[in-house]
C-alpha cells in the first residue's frame, strides 16, 4: 500500500480522523478499539492506519461518531502509512470448529475511512473484500504413560481390611501428550472391557482370582474418572497451546462393592483416549 502525507501552510490543521461504516461495524472492543467479527467465534480483527515510523496512528474505534486525534505536524509530515490488520482472541473463543481451515471475514464491503486535516481533503477509504489466513488444526504426535510397560504397580502386600477400609495407596502415574500445537484443551476418557460402577475390575485368568475389588482412577482435577461412562471426561486447558503437556493421574485398589473381598491374583486393564481441540 502506497499512502503518503505531505504538509504545507493552510488552515485545515493536521488532526487525524476515522469513522467506521454503520453497516459493517465493530461488535466488540479492546481498550475502545473496535473489533470486527471473523468466521471463527471469539476471533476478531482491528483495522489501523499507522506511519511506518510509528509516529502516528489511527484506528476504527467502537464509537459510532467520527473520532479525532490531535497530531503534531512533525508526526505526519512526509510520512508513509500502512493499513494494519491485527487479530484478537477473546474469552469466548472455543477452539477451531471441524472443517474450518482458515480465518475469514464474516462481512465484506466498505468499512470506513481515515483522513487528515480538513473535510475537503482526500480520505483513505477502507474496503474489506477478502481475508484468508490459514489455521493449523490442533495436533499432538503421541500420548505416552510414565510407566514404560503400561502397567501401574498398585502394590501386593495389602490386607483385606486395608482394601475394605480404603487404606490402600494412591499410586501416581502420568500421561504425556507430546509435541502439541494449537491445542486449547485436552479431553480424556477411560474405557475397559471389564468395569463395574466406573471401576476397572479383574481380568486375571488365574484359578485363584481376587474378588470384590477394582481400580479407581483419579484425574488431575481430583475427580474420579469413571470407566465406560460417556459423561465422565477429564478436561484440561493448559495456559499455553504449544509444546508437550503432562497430566498427573492416580490409581488406587479399592473395594468394588459392599460384598466380600477375597484374595488372589488381580489384573485390570483400561484404555485412556485423549482428544484435543
Amino acid at each position: 500500500m502506497n499512502i503518503w502525507t505531505y504538509c504545507q501552510a493552510g488552515n485545515d490543521g493536521n488532526d487525524l480522523y476515522s469513522k467506521h461504516n454503520a453497516n459493517i461495524h465493530p461488535t466488540q472492543q479492546f481498550n475502545s478499539l473496535g473489533l470486527f467479527e471473523t468466521n471463527l467465534p471469539g476471533i476478531y480483527y482491528s483495522i489501523e492506519m499507522a506511519t511506518t515510523t510509528g509516529s502516528a496512528n489511527s484506528a476504527f474505534y467502537i464509537y459510532s461518531e467520527e473520532t479525532k486525534w490531535s497530531i503534531e505536524e512533525s508526526q505526519v509530515k512526509d510520512k508513509r502509512w500502512n493499513i494494519i490488520i491485527t487479530l484478537y482472541q477473546r474469552p469466548e473463543y472455543d477452539g477451531i470448529p471441524a472443517g474450518v481451515t482458515s480465518i475469514r471475514l464474516k462481512q465484506t464491503g466498505y468499512v470506513g475511512y481515515f483522513r487528515i486535516g480538513g473535510t475537503q481533503l482526500f480520505a483513505v477509504d477502507v474496503t474489506m473484500a477478502n481475508m484468508d489466513i490459514p489455521v493449523v488444526v490442533p495436533t499432538c504426535t503421541s500420548l505416552v504413560s510414565s510407566v514404560g510397560s503400561g502397567s501401574v504397580n498398585l502394590g501386593s502386600d495389602y490386607e483385606i481390611d486395608d482394601i475394605k477400609n480404603n487404606k490402600t495407596n494412591q499410586v501416581d502415574f502420568t500421561l504425556t501428550a507430546s509435541q502439541c500445537s494449537n491445542v486449547l484443551r485436552y479431553k480424556t476418557k477411560l474405557t475397559a472391557n471389564n468395569a463395574y460402577k466406573g471401576l476397572l475390575t479383574n481380568t486375571s485368568t488365574e484359578s485363584l482370582r481376587a474378588g470384590g475389588v477394582g481400580v479407581k482412577i483419579w484425574a488431575p482435577n481430583g475427580a474420579q474418572l469413571l470407566a465406560n461412562d460417556s459423561q465422565s471426561i477429564c478436561t484440561e486447558a493448559p495456559a499455553t497451546m504449544q509444546g508437550s503437556k503432562t497430566f498427573n493421574y492416580k490409581a488406587q485398589l479399592v473395594s468394588s462393592s459392599n460384598g466380600e473381598v477375597t484374595s488372589g491374583d488381580f489384573k485390570a486393564t483400561g484404555t485412556f483416549s485423549m482428544s484435543y481441540e
